[in-house]
């Protein structure tokens, strides 16, 4: 199995096995038919509701922050059904929210002529008969960003080549054919009405983002589109119908689409729209001036004088720029599954998420499959996981470039959203947004008090800034975009801890821990005080804004506030029943075998909880793991939680159980497309399986942490190698410290490894007991054997390092 191509023999005859392309804005679903092949398309900004202020809706109730407080009183008491009718005052109001939509699904069908040969190959083509013969094939390349297939007969061939251009802003395909064809363009409602017209070579179409589950049908964002046919070999003045349409055997197709989704408010997304590997594009967000409709048509002019064999070479380049940093080899069988999965999620993170896009990797990454719009979570930005962990492999696999869209957006959109949130609902400085996000960066607390307050959603998703920090060293990037946004959540978080009346430390809430429930006097309760988690994520912020300012040397008075906090908030416990304590108090959980494990957030993402720091801790930590997931049946296994199990057990070094849930991950939680899908639970009705982008970025991020573990004070190699991962090889996983590793390993132990920096670094290695201070100059290779010696094929005493790339070497005047 080749890790880096997923393969079928039949077309796709559902969304859940068509061959997903994207370029972090526009998400294409690809089915593969060679006669009439099918594309679904999304757009991440083709959303309905409505923006704020506009959604006067969202407001915050009359006497929010009172009500706030009144319900604190009353959860310090012990009253908790009184804590949540005070919140019932409190909370949000859905108004104009909105989701993404899909567009539609656009079709291209091809004719042929009348001739006993020609019909052969389109016979040979037809969906019925293609799952039979073995001349259809196939394949999605993860490494080119390229989807192909096609059949063959005794009249000759039929082959089609599609991809999403992330400099042109297009989808580009070809088709050629052994005998000439016809193309008729045309698209179809998924769930809006779609309008389209055909002119000459050209469908123009257009929809509205409109629909009643998530908004009041009224509100939204409009789409155009465009799409052409360029017949080969093509003359300019080729403009008729009949010559742009009938008689060719080769043929590309472009299709542009763009939506009047308004630009955030002093945003700079025309500079960043052009920041290409291949040089500046012109100016076509809708900062240009043009239209929705215009744009399109910009971009189709710019497609149509490139040509297809330019935008892929550059397409294919500018993928594999990001792509090719990271390759991995387990061999064949269930190990090559797995390499292979680790790939996918890093593919459909570059297809979601890319510089320039509009906005971050939504619910479902860049696509939309008509059911999460439909149902009660919504294809929007979740808080309280799934955007977080969208992310989470970004850092370790090479593909940091991705995360500009999130930072750009929790900057130009959830920041001042928030400061609205803490000044409106809490009456408090600083900024907090709560458990979900739209588009537009609504930040305010949910409709409903099961799942409300949860003031830490956007914090904790800012915390990818420092992870980034943690990886780069970007004292830039700490000035100006990590501690406005630490300072601000920080500034919140020290108004929002009080004081306890006994004065024995602070606490926090009444909050939530998502989205589970304890029972009080045989009462299901949502609402207490100091939630594990929340702490977590307010200890997790204050710790990044002090260590910010210490890094820049800025003697900043709010910095020695969270100092002092810091050493006064609550530890994290373990129960009565030896399990890590999900609230500050002990009463049960109504749901002990809840998907969501919100208070581990300390084992993972955040480096608090190590068998390293407390053996207790973490034994505490797997005795909640094993608590959650037994009795089996009994677990609400979904893809986005099996993959956050899976990081649990890379972090404890459990390599048994993480080889367990990445296997679950790729049988039974796999869709036919290797989308890992989210099927419904008790706690999460739907009325069909849903895919959620995070199950496959968690795989990857599983993967990665399985293999590299990085830690502020050192990297780990193979922390967690799984037990069928006998022998291997990766190159060009990211550490900490700014470093990139390789490795290779025979019958479960290290071979060697080679360290490159992309700056100064002095850190620990470690593997297993050995452990080994190094120190490199930017651009410094070290390279180490199984033991950890310099030099390779010596246990001990290999040769020295060349001058210039050595151990000890640093630049001059550090």
């Amino acid at each position: 199995m080749n890790p880096t191509e997923i393969q079928r023999d039949a077309p796709a005859r559902a969304w859940n096995e068509a061959f997903p392309l994207g370029n972090g804005r526009i998400g294409v679903m690809a089915y593969g038919d060679p006669v009439e092949a099918l594309f679904d398309l999304s757009e991440s900004t083709f959303v309905s509701g409505l923006p704020p202020p506009r959604d006067r809706v969202a407001r915050a109730p009359k006497g929010a922050p009172e009500a706030f407080l009144r319900a604190r009183a009353a959860a310090l008491a012990g009253d908790f059904a009184k804590t949540e009718n005070e919140l019932a005052g409190f909370i949000g109001k859905k108004g104009e929210y909105g989701t993404n939509l899909p567009v539609g699904r656009f079709r291209v069908k091809l004719d042929f002529a009348e001739t006993a040969a020609s019909a052969e190959v389109a016979a040979s083509a037809d969906a019925e008969s293609t799952s039979r013969r073995t001349d259809y094939s196939r394949i999605l390349c993860l490494d080119s960003g390229l989807a192909e297939w096609g059949c063959s007969a005794e009249g000759g061939s039929l082959r089609w080549k599609a991809l999403v251009s992330v400099e042109y802003q297009v989808l580009a395909i070809r088709v050629e054919s052994a005998k000439p064809f016809r193309i008729e363009l045309s698209v179809d409602d998924i769930l809006v009405p779609m309008r389209s017209v055909a002119r000459g070579r050209d469908l123009v179409f257009s929809a509205a983002a409109l629909e009643i589950v998530h908004s009041g049908g009224t509100s939204g964002t409009a789409a155009a589109g465009l799409a052409r046919v360029i017949p080969l070999p093509f003359s300019s003045g080729d403009d008729g119908e009949a010559a742009g349409c009938e008689g060719m055997t080769r043929a590309d197709i472009f299709l542009a689409l763009e939506t009047d989704f308004p630009v955030a408010s002093g945003t700079r997304m025309a500079k960043s729209a052009q920041v290409r590997s291949f040089g500046p594009r012109p100016g076509l967000g809708p900062e240009s001036g043009l239209g929705p409709s215009g744009r399109c048509e910009a971009r189709l002019r710019e497609a149509e004088a490139a040509g297809f064999e330019l935008i892929l070479e550059r397409h294919e380049a500018e993928h594999r720029k990001l792509f090719d940093r990271v390759s991995l080899d387990l061999g064949e069988g269930e190990q090559a599954r797995s390499a292979l999965l680790f790939q996918y999620g890093r593919y459909l993170l570059m297809s979601s998420s890319r510089l320039g896009s509009p906005l971050p990797a939504q619910l479902q990454g860049v696509w939309n499959d008509s059911v999460a719009c439909r149902i009660g979570w919504t294809c929007d930005l979740h808080l309280d996981v799934n955007t977080q962990m969208n992310y989470w492999p970004a850092e370790s696999t090479g593909l940091a470039e991705c995360c500009e869209p999130l930072f750009r957006w929790i900057r130009e959109r959830l920041v001042p959203e928030g400061r609205k949130t803490a000044r409106s609902f809490y009456g408090m400085p600083g900024w907090a947004a709560e458990l979900t996000a739209n588009a537009f960066g609504r930040a305010s607390p949910y409709w409903h008090v099961n799942i409300a307050p949860y003031p830490t959603g956007g914090a904790w998703l800012a915390d990818q800034m420092r992870e980034h920090f943690l990886y780069s060293g970007d004292t830039g990037f700490l000035r100006k975009i990590l501690l406005p946004a630490a300072r601000g959540a920080a500034e919140f978080f020290l108004h929002y801890l009080f004081e306890l009346p006994d004065g024995t430390g602070l606490a926090s809430g009444p909050s939530i821990s998502p989205e589970n429930m304890f029972v009080d006097d045989g009462a299901p309760r949502r609402a207490s005080l100091s939630p594990t988690c929340e702490i977590a994520v307010i200890r997790e912020t204050l710790e990044s804004f002090v260590d910010t300012c210490r890094i820049l040397g800025r003697a900043d008075p709010l910095a020695s506030r969270a100092r002092d906090a810091l050493a006064r908030l609550p530890p994290f416990r373990a129960g009565s029943d030896g399990a890590l304590a999900e609230w500050s108090h002990d009463l049960p959980a109504r749901d002990p075998n809840h998907r969501h494990q919100s208070h581990l957030l300390g084992l993972y993402p955040f480096r608090m909880i190590s068998p390293e720091l407390d053996e207790g801790l973490a034994r505490a930590a797997a005795a909640s793991i094993a608590r959650r997931t037994t009795p089996d049946e009994l677990w609400e296994d979904t893809g986005w939680a099996r993959s956050a199990l899976a990081l649990y057990a890379a972090r404890l070094g459990d390599a048994v159980a993480l080889e367990r849930h990445l296997g679950v991950l790729a049988g039974d939680l796999s869709f036919p497309n290797l989308m890992i899908r989210h099927p419904p639970t008790r706690g999460a009705p739907s009325f069909a399986d849903v895919y959620e982008l995070d199950g496959n970025t968690g795989f990857a991020a599983a993967v990665a942490e399985g293999l590299l573990r990085s830690s502020p004070g050192g990297i780990e190699l193979l922390p967690a190698l799984p037990p069928s991962w006998q022998s291997g090889r990766v190159r060009g996983l990211r550490a900490s410290h700014g470093l990139s590793v390789d490795m290779d390993w025979e019958s479960g132990t290290l071979l060697g490894c080679r360290i490159r920096a992309a700056r100064p670094a002095a850190c620990e290695i470690r593997y297993g007991d050995i452990r080994k201070k190094i120190r490199l100059a930017s651009g410094g290779k070290l390279e180490l054997d199984g033991e950890l010696c310099r030099g390779s094929g010596h246990s001990c005493c290999g040769a020295l390092p060349s001058r210039g790339s050595a151990l000890d070497i640093v630049p001059e005047g550090t």
